[in-house]
This record gives C-alpha cells, sequence and structure tokens, in this order.
C-alpha cells in the first residue's frame, strides 16, 4: 500500500486534486532528455498535430540563462486573497500551498504555478527547497522573488517577473494537481513540461508518445537542412530539400 502523503493543514484536504499524478514510461521520458535542441522542435511537432502550447521566453523568462528543464507538472493555483492582509500577517494566517505540491512531488518534477503577479508565489527559500528535493524546475505564471538564491544553487526557474513583495499574505491556493492556465496554455498535473532559452512548451500526457516521434523526424528535417546549408547549397534550391521527410 501506498504511504499516505502528509497535508500541511494551510489548505483544506479538498483542494489537493490528486496526490499522484499520471506517470510517463521511463522510455518516453529518456527520449525527450536526449533531444538537444528542446523545446523549438518540439512546438514544431505539436504545430503539426495541432496542438498549440508554447509559451515563448518573452512572457515566461528564465531566471539562469543557458538552464533547460524536463518533467512533469504538479500544478498549484493561487488567487488574490480576499482577507485583510495585515490581519492574515499579524495572525501568521498562512494559506499558501507550495508545502503540499512540493511534497505530493517526486524528484524530477516540475512545480508549475499559476500565480499573481506584483507578489512573490514562490521565493529564495522554495528554491533552495525544491533544488534539495531534486525536482527539475519551477515554473511560475506570476512573480517569484530572491532570484539570486536559484542562481546560487543553479536551480532552474522561469516566471513573469521578479519582485520583492511577499505573497504570503497576499495569495490564497485554491488548487493543487488540477488543471490551471499558464501564459494562455491549459496545463494538467502530470503534462511534459520543456522549458530552455526559448520558452516553454506544455506537452499533453496523453500526447506524449505521438509528439516525441514527430520530434524525431523534425529534428532529422533540420539536421538535413543544416547540412545542405554548410554545403553552400543554392537558396532556391533549399524549398525543396525543407519538404522531403
Amino acid at each position: 500500500m501506498a504511504k499516505q502523503k502528509r497535508i500541511s493543514g494551510r489548505v483544506a484536504r479538498e483542494v489537493i486534486r490528486q496526490f499522484e499524478i499520471p506517470r510517463l514510461s521511463k522510455a518516453v521520458m529518456e527520449g525527450y532528455r536526449k533531444l538537444e535542441n528542446l523545446v523549438a522542435p518540439v512546438s514544431d511537432a505539436m504545430d503539426l498535430m495541432g496542438l498549440e502550447a508554447t509559451v515563448p521566453s518573452s512572457v515566461l523568462r528564465p531566471v539562469i540563462p543557458g538552464a533547460r528543464a524536463i518533467g512533469q507538472a504538479v500544478t498549484v493555483r493561487n488567487i488574490k486573497s480576499r482577507e485583510s492582509m495585515y490581519r492574515k500577517a499579524t495572525e501568521k494566517i498562512d494559506h499558501t500551498g507550495s508545502p503540499d505540491a512540493f511534497n505530493i512531488a517526486r524528484r524530477g518534477d516540475i512545480i508549475v504555478i499559476e500565480g499573481l503577479m506584483g507578489v512573490s508565489n514562490l521565493g529564495g527559500h522554495s528554491a533552495t527547497i525544491c533544488h534539495r528535493m531534486g525536482f527539475s524546475a519551477v515554473v511560475v505564471d506570476g512573480s517569484v522573488r530572491d532570484p539570486d538564491a536559484a542562481r546560487k544553487e543553479g536551480f532552474p526557474m522561469w516566471a513573469r517577473g521578479t519582485t520583492p513583495i511577499t505573497g504570503k499574505w497576499r495569495y490564497d491556493t485554491v488548487e493543487i494537481n488540477g488543471t490551471i492556465s499558464m501564459g494562455g496554455v491549459q496545463v494538467a498535473a502530470g503534462d511534459l513540461v520543456l522549458a530552455d532559452d526559448s520558452g516553454v512548451v506544455f506537452v499533453p500526457f496523453k500526447h506524449a508518445a505521438a509528439v516525441l516521434a514527430g520530434v524525431q523526424k523534425v529534428a532529422q528535417k533540420d539536421i538535413n537542412v543544416q547540412a545542405a546549408i554548410d554545403a553552400g547549397v543554392d537558396l532556391f534550391e533549399m524549398p525543396q530539400i525543407k519538404k522531403r521527410r
């Protein structure tokens, strides 16, 4: 019998939609890890399947340039608190669900947060904890703070921006491991998350294997095109080379 996950008590039990997310096979995960170029070819492959789920780095910016991350999504949704910030701060009323999300996640997972702008949805202490627990990254549609802590640990993060303002008293976590919105893209718990300098792509769980097969075709096509460029192929011949499979 699986060990029951502990909860912090900061959020109601029903906020946690599922304690275990669906898991992709090791073969599929390894196939994505072997990709030399990550987000762009996956985005291209998804286009050919009618799937649009890529958010550029102009929206979700890497905290550490040059970082890349691959993992399944453990999702968190935060909303602006209706309670008085002063009352929550002075009475230490905390409805943040990050500790529960961390406890649910496994090594290699990515914490994906639909959050608020202007206040921190994840700070330096949490980034350090995420690194210690072996998570691949954190992606936040909102603000984070203390980015230097993540940089010091070498822990990859993507976010809309940074702020010095704590969110602890200003937001409530209303859902963990449900479906959230990231840059206009719907992301479900268990979806595959890929991130690099160019942005973040969210691959729906049920399409992950098929997208990987498509990516491998796109990657080979890119290799053929680059080889033609290196060989000095005439510009007007290039469209025909790009059409070849």
